[in-house]
């Protein structure tokens, strides 16, 4: 399947220069890499996929509220805390991956402006918005995580001007030779394993998301599936992870094109008796807020779409996850700006999104590798 170009970027850092208020800017950095200094096999990730919708109202009031509750999210899971100076210091181990789908250029403002943000995390943008863009992706990667390589790849087929947005992170190995399954051994070779983490938001066009989803599912399987040396010479992925939010009109095809493409949804890996094809009470689920069938769309408000797990974090390769939480379920937040005349009067409260947020943690197994990576390992 031939594909757009890949973008390539640099991820950016907050440069907080407390001696002149005009230098605290986003700045790219080169990410420095050396095999020693990946992530170690074993250690935990926690992922968070949330799409905010940001073409719904109020986008920077709720963008912010999700920080703020991400935020508490991060610090529930991540204490006790160092002090130093009256000053809370997390801890050096601190791995949190914030995927964002749905982001407008205000709500992008918002994270911008973050302080949560600004102290905690690089951003794989500064900006990525243009005139025919409404609403895009972000993701937010802690500081401590070894960043080997951002960059996006639009969609070939899509009328919403969808991509996916990728990022590599290194995991601790030494070098080694690569031989590719097609080609004679050829020592000395370099390259190094990643994690490789991928954003999307698959269309969601009422006449064409059914046709288009699963040309761009197929497009971000081929980027995480770790045979495929074709596209990443220079790398092995060892394990690929996709938040995603699977588009909510059309036909119901969220559930069965994951497993076309060879991907794990790790929410039914967990949940393997529930029958997510057979109907289901409305108004249970409606009292329920979809728990027990892991629904993430439908219920803020309930009644203006059909219910379902439209949201979903899929895995390749050897990456290994706890059980997928739901975040935001019932979540509001206030509102202080003015009435929108084209949504009508102010309203004190809205829903933080129309979606629910995902959480989990991963991680990549030690002392696992994959059948091609112990070929170029053994020399045969």
């Amino acid at each position: 399947m031939s594909h757009q170009q890949p973008k390539y970027s640099e991820p950016f850092f907050y440069d907080s220069d407390r001696s002149d208020p005009r230098n605290r800017i986003w700045k790219k950095i080169v990410p420095p890499f050396t095999p020693h200094r990946g992530l170690k096999r074993g250690e935990d990730i926690s992922i968070a996929s949330w799409n905010l919708n940001c073409t719904s109202r109020y986008a920077p009031e709720r963008v912010a509220h999700a920080l703020y509750l991400l935020q508490n999210y991060y610090h529930k899971n991540y204490q006790p805390f160092a002090k130093s100076r009256g000053v809370f210091i997390p801890p050096p181990h601190l791995r949190l991956v914030i995927l964002f789908q749905g982001i407008n250029r205000a709500g992008f403002q918002v994270i911008l402006d973050s302080p949560f943000v600004q102290d905690n995390f690089l951003l794989s943008d500064s900006h990525i918005y243009t005139d025919d863009v409404r609403q895009s992706t972000v993701t937010m990667i802690s500081k401590d995580l070894p960043i080997s390589k951002v960059f996006r790849v639009p969609f070939r087929h899509t009328k919403a001007n969808r991509d996916a947005l990728f990022v590599d992170i290194a995991i601790q190995n030494e070098a080694r030779a690569r031989v590719p399954p097609t080609s004679p051994p050829r020592p000395g070779v370099p390259f190094h394993d990643v994690l490789r983490i991928a954003n999307t938001e698959l269309e969601s066009h009422v006449d064409s998301g059914a046709l288009l989803r699963p040309y761009q599912l197929a497009m971000v399987q081929e980027y995480l599936t770790p045979a495929k040396p074709q596209i990443d010479p220079e790398v092995i992925v060892v394990g690929g992870l996709l938040g995603a939010s699977m588009g909510v009109t059309g036909p119901d095809d969220h559930h069965h094109l994951p497993r076309l493409f060879g991907l794990r949804d790790l929410w039914k890996e967990h949940n393997p008796t529930v029958d997510e094809f057979r109907p289901f009470d409305l108004e249970q689920q409606r009292h329920e807020k979809g728990k027990r069938l892991g629904h993430t769309f439908g219920y803020q408000p309930f009644g203006q779409y059909r219910p379902g797990r439209v949201d979903k974090i899929l895995a390749s390769g050897i990456v290994s996850g706890a059980t997928v939480m739901r975040m935001g379920v019932g979540q509001k937040c206030k509102i202080t700006s003015p009435g929108d005349l084209h949504y009508g009067a102010r309203e004190d409260a809205v829903y933080t999104s129309p979606h629910y947020g995902l959480t989990v943690v991963v991680n990549v197994p030690p002392h696992h590798t994959l059948p091609h990576m112990q070929l170029a390992l053994s020399g045969s």
